[in-house]
């Protein structure tokens, strides 16, 4: 978990998508996370420091039990 992100970083944030839990790559733009879908298209979510990861590796682990506890 990142406490204090940095503007202009690239960190991996926790969400669920289609009903599981995937990490995704965002960048941090001052209060607000922007995802990038693909080439031009972007979507800015408001900042929740609670789901940033430093690593994939990290956020993958975070994915991976939530997708665990969901299904019991």
């Amino acid at each position: 978990m990142v406490l204090f992100p940095r503007v202009g970083q690239t960190y991996w944030y926790v969400t669920d998508i289609w009903e599981k839990f995937r990490a995704i790559p965002v960048m941090v733009d001052n209060k607000t996370m922007i995802w990038s879908l693909g080439e031009g298209l972007y979507e800015f979510y408001p900042l929740s420091w609670r789901r940033l990861y430093r690593t994939q590796k990290q956020a993958a682990y975070v994915a991976k039990k939530l997708n665990r506890k969901a299904i019991e």
